[in-house]
Parts: structure tokens; sequence; C-alpha cells
């Protein structure tokens, strides 16, 4: 059952649409990060819920203490360290993850980003199923002011026939963060398989 541990007011954050050029530059590692999910309008799949999460990784590339408080999702709306959150438009219920990157725990290493199918074993979705549905990131490059793109993709062209995959991660570099594009080998059947990946379980 989808439930929340926080309240947030989406309103109060700004979301813009991805730009179509991509820039590989350092993050500025007191800038906020925006991870989103949507779909095409007007799809015949109207039971398909795109979920996006965040796991924020250890040096050993594990949960933080292998304990999900560390992870942010549909249920569990604010990480531990109160640096990430889950968001949700009321307009259109597509997801949101804000990060507020100086407020990350400093043993924090990475922040994993990844997207789901909700329910997908009982309806038999997968991301092919719906046109554009799309993951893009959002961040705040060192020596430029305000949110630029950081990546995107469309994970109905890349992943027709999967249900979950890791798209990418942000890690410290120095005082700021880089970005590296994961996809591709980083597939899984669901959520909770993504969480034993990273050494948490949901079911417990």
């Amino acid at each position: 059952m989808r439930g929340i541990d926080d309240h947030d007011d989406p309103s109060t954050t700004t979301r813009r649409r991805p730009f179509s050029v991509a820039r590989n530059q350092k993050i500025r590692g007191e800038g906020d990060l925006i991870a989103h999910v949507g779909r095409k309008a007007g799809t015949h799949v109207d039971d398909l819920k795109l979920d996006v999460s965040a796991f924020l990784l250890g040096s050993d590339d594990k949960v933080m203490y292998g304990d999900r408080t560390y992870c942010v999702f549909y249920n569990n709306h604010l990480s531990t360290d109160r640096s990430t959150r889950f968001l949700e438009d009321e307009t259109d219920g597509s997801e949101f993850i804000l990060a507020h990157l100086k407020d990350v725990e400093e043993s924090v290493r990475k922040i994993v980003f990844a997207v789901s199918i909700y329910d997908a074993d009982v309806l038999s979705h997968t991301f092919g199923l719906v046109t554009d549905a799309r993951f893009w990131l959002e961040g705040e490059f060192a020596n430029k002011p305000g949110l630029s793109e950081i990546h995107s993709d469309n994970l109905s062209e890349l992943f027709p026939d999967q249900t979950a995959v890791v798209i990418g991660e942000v890690y410290r570099s120095g005082k700021s963060w880089d970005y590296r594009k994961l996809g591709a080998g980083h597939t899984y059947a669901d959520l909770a398989e993504i969480g034993s990946a990273y050494g948490v379980r949901f079911d417990a």
C-alpha cells in the first residue's frame, strides 16, 4: 500500500520540462537536484504508474547502514538526513525527487536514481506500453545560476520490455558532484529487487 511519511507542498517547487542538450559539467555541491518522471498524455494504458526513487549510498555502494530510511520513494517521502524528498504533482500525479545537496550527510557518497512501474507484476505492464515514458534530472552547475538539464532518457525506447531500471547516479567529486549514466545492465523486476541490490529490504 502506498503511504506518506512526510507532508510537502509540490506547488512550492518549480518544475521544468527537459532541455534537448545534455551537458557534462560539475554539479554545484550546495545546489539542488530534481529527478522527474513523466509520460505523454493520452496513452491508452491509464493504470500504468511510473515511480521514481532515490537511494543514498555509502562508500561500499550500499544503502547507508542497510537502513531503508535512506531510500526515498512513494512509501518514504523524506530521507533520514532530511536532504532528499519525494514529491507528487497534484495536477497530473507525476512524481519527482528533490535533493538539497548541501544537506546530504557527509558519509553518503552517491545518490542513485531509479524508475519502476507500480504493480508491474500484477498488471503485466512494461515501459514500452506507453509513449515517451521519460526520466530527466536537473541540477545547478558550478559557476552557472539556475537549473539546467543534466540527463534525460526515453524509457519507452530504451527499455521497452523492462519494468524497473536504475538510470544513473550522482557522486561526490571534491566539493562538487558528478553524474554517471547507468541503465544498460541495471534493469530489475521491481523496486524491491533494486532495493535488494543495494542492501535493503522493503518487505521486512
